[in-house]
């Protein structure tokens, strides 16, 4: 038996085992083409392309030719020496052009010196790179205080870059204690005074003593008015308990003496004349100012002693101008 093919029919031969006479019967028609499409190439700049074409999938017959396609050439609109469909350089004499070295820094790669065409840009001799040099520090140190940390200050030497680190906790204050002791007026206190940095604050107040006096009693004159002083030991002093000036208590003048007070012995006027004295018989004296026993108010200076303050005063003055003294109360004095 003979199998159909893509183009021709197939059959059965029947020969005779005898004989070798034969013929052909049970014919089946051609199974025709399988067609299979063979994908064209689409051309270049530099390279033909194909169109697409087929071919039977069983017999492997070309049934539809591929034609070919002619290259595009290449295409530079912006006149840049660079096929704008490839980006082919299309440069066919190049012109050097240096690209400056870079120097490295501490946190930077640099570049080594390299080349490119001036015309096209294409790099003729690629730049390297150069690692950073990284940081170069030098430490500071900053002491811890009483109330601030210590640390360290770490600052490059190339790029004066600079960061803190190292911290040491503050030393805390050292205090000695300086007492002030109270007085009569004035509350005690410690003082309390930092031996490294000088800081200071008071605390442990103690109340003031209070004062503590003596009393000395001043007894009353006649002329001066009796108090009470009070002394403290802090030199603090005040009087009280004020009595007035006893007054003068005056014996009656005789022919010995004149008036006399019992209590100070002060005189006042002149004593009495002597039974045996005669007005002819009494020498010539200066005027005597004294005043007679009927302006003594004693009384009026015992009782007021502004009054009798006044009367110093007025009779003062009269002395002065040879008058005889009055007393306040009996007639003001008039210059």
């Amino acid at each position: 038996m003979t199998a159909p093919t893509c183009t021709d029919e197939g059959y059965t031969t029947y020969t005779c085992s005898v004989c070798n006479d034969s013929y052909v019967a049970d014919k089946v028609a051609a199974l025709g083409h399988s067609k299979r499409t063979v994908n064209g190439k689409a051309p270049t700049c530099t390279e033909s392309g194909l169109t697409d074409g087929a071919v039977c999938a069983v017999c492997g017959e070309t049934l539809v030719a591929q034609t070919t396609i002619p290259a595009s050439g290449h295409t530079d609109l912006d006149g840049n020496y660079v096929c704008d469909v490839c980006e082919e350089d299309l440069c066919t004499n190049h012109s050097e052009e240096v690209l400056p070295a870079k120097a490295p820094t501490c946190t930077e790669s640099g570049l080594t010196e390299g080349k490119k065409c001036s015309v096209c840009g294409d790099i003729l001799k690629a730049q390297e790179t150069v690692p950073a040099l990284g940081h170069s520090y030098n430490a500071e140190v900053t002491d811890p205080t009483c109330t601030e940390a210590g640390y360290t200050t770490y600052t490059c030497s190339v790029c004066a870059d600079t960061y803190v680190a190292d911290e040491v906790p503050a030393l805390g204050h050292s205090y000695n204690a300086e007492v002030t002791d109270p007085t009569c007026t004035e509350a005690g206190y410690t003082t309390y005074i930092c031996s490294v940095c000088a800081d200071t604050y008071v605390a442990d107040e103690v109340p003031a003593l209070g004062h503590t006096y003596t009393v000395e009693v001043i007894e009353p004159t006649c002329t001066d008015k009796g108090y009470s002083t009070y002394t403290c030991d802090c030199g603090d002093t005040y009087t009280d308990f004020e009595t007035d000036a006893l007054g003068h208590d005056f014996m009656e003048a005789t022919t010995e003496a004149p008036k006399t007070c019992k209590v100070c012995g002060t005189t006042e006027g002149d004593k009495l004349p002597s039974e045996d004295n005669t007005p002819d018989d009494e020498p010539e004296t200066e005027p005597d100012n004294t005043p007679a026993e009927d302006t003594d108010h004693s009384e009026c200076n015992a009782e007021n002693e502004l009054t009798r303050i006044i009367n110093l005063i007025l009779n003062f003055i009269r002395n002065l101008l040879g008058l005889t003294e009055k007393c306040v109360c009996e007639e003001d004095f008039k210059l």
